[in-house]
C-alpha cells in the first residue's frame, strides 16, 4: 500500500467515525415536540432516574434505556453523551469492517458508508450489521467484533422494544446457523443475554420484571395495528411502490444468500424478510409520516443488499454496477417524493438527523457541565408554565389523559399509573392495569385531568385531549367510574379540573338496561341519561380473515356515529375495538374537562342534557363492509352508570367555567377579530377572553330584571395589564324591535390606574320586560389603542 493510498484510507476513516458521531450523538434537547411526544419522553428520563420497573410501574412501548432515544434532562444527560459516545465507535467498527470487506475502491467504501451512516435507524441497524458480518463477512462463527455488537444490542433492545423483537429474530436465526451449518455452539445466544440482562440489572431493574415487562410491552405491540391505525393520502400508491421496493431488495439478498450459502441462505433471507415486514408494517399501519421512516429504513437496506451484491456486480461490469444501484437510486427519489409531499423539512435536513459535526460539540458542552443546554430547559419549562398556567398542587399527582408537560414544568411529584397515557391503553388488559392501579394503595394523590389546550375556541368540540379523533370517554374508559367516585373534585376549569384522592371511596354500581344483538349500520336508541350516565361495552371481535388482515396490513377504520339531544348533527368519532370491550362511557357526550367536571356534580343531569346521547351507529370509515372483518351481529350491553355526586356549587371554577360554557354555547357572535376564548387565568379563574372591537349577542332569560358581569385587561401579548391599551366595555339591550340601547359602559386604563389591572365586577339593570338580549362590546378607547390587547368577561349572570 503506497503512502497516497494509506492517506487516503486514514481520511476516510476518520472522516466517516467524525460523521458517525455527529450522527449518533444528540447534539441538544428536542424542544419543539408536541406535547404527546414530550410527555412520554420526559416520562422514560424519571423512569430512568427513580428505577420504575418496566412491566409492573410503567408500561409502554420502550424499555428501562428509553430515555436513549431523545428528549433532555439534566440528571440523564451526561450519561447520554457518554452512552452514545461508546455506541458510535460500537456501530462505526463493524461498520467500517464491512465497507473494506465489499468493495476494493476506496472511494466507493468510503461512499457508500457515508450512505450507510447518514441513514441509519437505531432501532434496526445495529441487527443490520449483525446479519451481514455473520453471513456474509466473517468465516468463523463468532469473533469479538460480534460480541461486541451483540453486547451493545443488549442495551440497544431495552431502548426500543421493537429493536428487542428484531434482535431476538436475528440472534435466534444466528444461532440457527452455528448449529445447523458450522456445527458449533451458538455463541452468541448467552451474550446477548449476558449483555440483555446486565444492562436490566444496570438499569436499576429487578429480573423477576422483566417476564412482566415482555408480556406488557407485547400487549402493547399486539394491539397497535386496530388502536392506532391511520390511512394516508395516496396510501395505495405509496403501498404499491414499497412493495415493489421490497420485492426487489429481496430478490437481491435471495441471489447474495445464494451465492454465498446455497440452501443455507435461507436463513439470513429469513431474517430480512422479518425486517422489511416490521418495516412496512411500522410505516403503513399508522401513516402520518411514518412511512418517511419507513422507508428510509428501505434505503438503509438497500445500502446493504447493495453491498453484498458488489464484488459480484463489479466483476460482471459497467452494466451490472448501474443495475445495482438502480434500486437505491429509486427508493433514494421515493423519499425524495415522499419527503416534499408530507414532512416539515426537506430530505437533506431530515437525513442528516444532526446536521454538521453538532454532535462532537455536544460532547464539548457535556464536559464543561451543558450550562447552555440546561437553560434552554429551564426556558422551554417556563414557557410550558406560561401555556398551562396552574394553581398550588400538594402531593404526588398524575394527569390524565396524556399531556404531563404541565407535571414536569412545575415540578411536581409524578406518580404515574402503569400505562402512562390513555390513548396507549388500547387493550382490555392493559386498560385494566389502569383502573386496578387507582383501587389500591399506592394510587396518586391527585389527579390532572387537562383538555386540549389551555384555550377554549368559539366551537364546544373537540376539547378533550385524544388523537386521531376517538371518541372522548374510550381512552382509559375502565377507569372513569374509578376517577368519579375515588376522587373529589378540588377545583374545575375549563383547561384542568383537579381531583383530590377521597379519604372514603364511593361504590359505583352498573345497573344492567339492556343485552343486545345489532348489525352494523343500524342506528341503535340509546336509553336516557337523565337518571345517571349510560355505559356501553361493544363485543368487536375479529372474524379469521379479520384476524389475517390486520396481521399483514390493516382492517378498515371504525366509526361511531353519535345524535345528542342538543345538536341535531351527528358527531363521528373514531371507535377503538379494544377500548369498546373494555367498557365506556357513552352518554352524555364529554367533550371538555367542564363536562367531565359536571359528571361529578349532583345536577348533572340538568347541566349536561344537551349532550345526552340518543343514538348511535357504528360503519367503517371507507365505507366498506364490516361485517367482513369483525363478527356480524355486534353483542352490545347498555348499563345505568350509579355512584354517589358531589356538591360542586362552592368548589373553584366551577361555576364561572359551567355559567361562561352556556353563555358560549348560545350566544350569537356579531363581531370579531379572533373567535372569543374560554381561557383559564391564574388568579382570575376561568374567563371568556375577547379582542378589542368584538361584540356578540346573549339572550336574557325569562323574568331576569339584572345582570352580574365581571370584566378585565389580561394584558398586551404575554406581558401583564401594566403596557395594555384602553378598553371601553359596554353593555347594550336589545329591545323586540331589535333596536340598541347603552345600558352600561366603563373604561379601564392600566398604564394609569393601577386599580384598572385587577378584575372588575358590576351589577346592571336590563331595562324591563322588552328587553330580549344584550350586546356586550369591547371597544379601543382611541384608533389602534388596544392593538394586541387582551380583555375579558369573567361572569354573565342573569338574576
Amino acid at each position: 500500500m503506497t503512502c497516497g493510498q494509506l492517506l487516503a484510507r486514514w481520511l476516510a476513516a476518520a472522516s466517516t467515525f467524525l460523521f458517525t458521531i455527529s450522527q449518533f450523538v444528540p447534539c441538544g434537547p428536542s424542544l419543539d415536540l408536541s406535547a404527546i411526544d414530550d410527555s412520554w419522553m420526559q416520562a422514560l428520563h424519571l423512569a430512568f432516574l427513580q428505577h420504575w420497573q418496566f412491566g409492573r410501574d410503567i408500561v409502554f412501548s420502550y424499555g428501562p434505556w428509553g430515555f436513549l432515544h431523545g428528549g433532555y434532562h439534566p440528571a440523564t444527560y451526561l450519561i447520554t453523551m457518554i452512552l452514545w459516545s461508546v455506541l458510535s465507535g460500537v456501530f462505526w467498527w463493524p461498520a467500517w469492517r464491512i465497507a473494506q470487506h465489499f468493495f476494493r475502491n476506496q472511494f466507493a467504501s468510503w461512499l457508500w458508508l457515508m450512505g450507510f451512516i447518514a441513514t441509519a435507524d437505531l432501532a434496526l441497524v445495529w441487527v443490520l450489521l449483525l446479519l451481514l458480518l455473520h453471513f456474509f463477512v466473517e468465516d468463523r462463527p463468532f469473533t469479538i467484533i460480534q460480541a461486541v455488537l451483540t453486547l451493545s444490542l443488549g442495551l440497544l433492545s431495552l431502548v426500543k422494544f421493537v429493536t428487542f423483537l428484531f434482535a431476538v429474530t436475528v440472534v435466534l436465526l444466528i444461532a440457527l446457523d452455528n448449529v445447523l451449518r458450522q456445527r458449533r455452539f451458538p455463541w452468541i445466544l448467552p451474550v446477548f443475554i449476558a449483555g440483555l440482562l446486565c444492562f436490566w440489572i444496570a438499569a436499576g431493574q429487578h429480573l423477576s420484571s422483566f417476564v412482566p415487562y415482555v408480556q406488557c410491552s407485547w400487549q402493547i405491540t399486539n394491539g397497535f395495528t386496530e388502536a392506532m391505525m391511520l390511512t394516508g393520502f395516496k396510501e395505495v400508491q405509496d403501498l404499491c411502490f414499497f412493495l415493489a421496493a421490497v420485492a426487489v431488495l429481496s430478490v437481491m439478498a435471495a441471489y447474495a444468500a445464494w451465492l454465498r450459502h446455497r440452501f443455507f441462505g435461507i436463513i439470513p433471507l429469513l431474517g430480512l424478510g422479518f425486517i422489511l415486514f416490521v418495516t412496512f408494517k411500522y410505516g403503513y399501519v399508522r401513516t402520518d409520516v411514518h412511512e418517511v421512516a419507513a422507508t428510509e429504513d428501505l434505503v438503509l437496506i438497500s445500502f446493504a443488499c447493495l453491498a453484498t451484491l458488489w464484488p459480484t456486480l463489479w466483476k460482471k461490469g459497467t452494466w451490472a454496477i448501474i443495475a445495482g444501484l438502480l434500486p437505491t437510486a429509486a427508493i433514494f427519489l421515493f423519499l425524495s417524493f415522499i419527503y416534499s409531499r408530507d414532512a416539515q423539512a426537506g430530505l437533506l435536513a431530515n437525513t442528516l438527523k444532526n446536521p454538521g459535526f453538532q454532535g462532537i460539540f455536544a460532547q464539548v458542552e457535556a464536559v464543561r457541565g451543558g450550562k447552555d443546554l440546561r437553560e434552554a430547559y429551564e426556558k422551554h419549562l417556563a414557557d410550558l408554565r406560561n401555556q398551562f398556567p396552574l394553581p398550588p398542587i400538594e402531593g404526588n399527582i398524575d394527569a390524565y389523559p396524556l399531556n404531563l408537560d404541565p407535571i414536569f414544568a412545575y415540578g411536581l411529584v409524578y406518580h404515574p399509573r402503569p400505562v402512562i397515557q390513555s390513548y396507549s391503553a388500547y387493550t382490555p388488559e392493559l386498560a385494566k392495569l389502569n383502573a386496578d392501579f387507582l383501587r389500591g394503595e399506592n394510587a396518586p394523590k391527585n389527579i390532572l385531568v387537562e383538555g386540549s389546550s389551555s384555550k377554549w375556541d368559539f366551537s364546544p368540540q373537540d376539547q378533550w385531549f385524544t388523537i386521531d379523533n376517538r371518541f372522548p370517554s374510550l381512552d382509559d374508559g375502565l377507569s372513569w367510574p374509578e376517577l368519579l367516585t375515588r376522587y373529589d373534585v378540588q377545583e374545575a376549569e375549563v383547561s384542568f379540573v383537579l381531583l383530590k384522592q377521597s379519604p372514603q371511596p364511593r361504590q359505583f354500581h352498573l345497573v344492567p338496561l339492556a343485552d343486545l344483538a345489532v348489525n352494523f349500520g343500524e342506528r341503535i336508541a340509546v336509553p336516557s341519561a337523565t337518571h345517571g350516565p349510560i355505559w356501553a361495552e361493544i363485543e368487536l371481535d375479529q372474524t379469521l380473515w379479520g384476524k389475517v388482515v390486520s396481521t399483514l396490513y390493516k382492517p378498515p377504520i371504525l366509526l361511531l356515529d353519535v345524535s345528542t339531544r342538543g345538536e341535531p348533527r351527528p358527531f363521528r368519532k373514531r371507535l377503538v375495538p379494544g377500548m369498546a370491550r373494555s367498557g365506556f362511557l357513552l352518554s352524555p357526550l364529554v367533550e371538555g374537562c367542564t363536562s367531565f367536571a359536571m359528571l361529578a356534580a349532583t345536577d348533572a343531569s340538568s347541566n349536561l342534557a344537551d349532550d345526552e346521547v340518543t343514538s348511535f351507529k357504528i360503519f367503517t370509515a371507507d365505507g366498506s363492509s364490516a361485517g367482513t372483518y369483525y363478527h356480524e351481529p355486534v353483542r352490545l350491553r347498555l348499563y345505568r352508570l350509579e355512584y354517589p355526586k358531589q356538591d360542586l356549587e362552592d368548589i373553584t371554577g366551577f361555576r364561572q367555567s359551567t355559567q361562561l360554557e352556556k353563555i358560549l354555547r348560545h350566544l350569537r357572535l356579531l363581531h370579531a377579530d379572533v373567535m372569543p376564548q374560554m381561557v383559564f387565568a391564574p388568579g382570575e379563574g376561568t374567563v371568556l377572553e375577547v379582542t378589542p372591537g368584538s361584540q356578540f349577542l346573549v339572550s336574557v332569560p325569562k323574568g331576569a330584571t339584572q345582570l352580574k358581569i365581571g370584566f378585565g385587561i389580561r394584558g398586551k401579548g404575554m406581558s401583564g395589564p401594566r403596557d395594555a391599551g384602553e378598553i371601553v366595555f359596554r353593555v347594550l339591550a336589545v329591545d323586540r324591535q331589535r333596536q340598541r340601547h347603552l345600558l352600561w359602559s366603563r373604561q379601564l386604563d392600566p398604564a394609569a390606574q393601577e386599580t384598572d389591572r385587577e378584575k372588575q365586577e358590576a351589577q346592571v339593570e336590563l331595562g324591563g320586560p322588552g328587553t330580549s338580549g344584550i350586546v356586550l362590546q369591547t371597544l379601543p378607547a382611541a384608533k389602534d389603542g388596544g392593538t394586541g390587547t387582551r380583555s375579558y368577561w369573567s361572569e354573565i349572570d342573569f338574576q
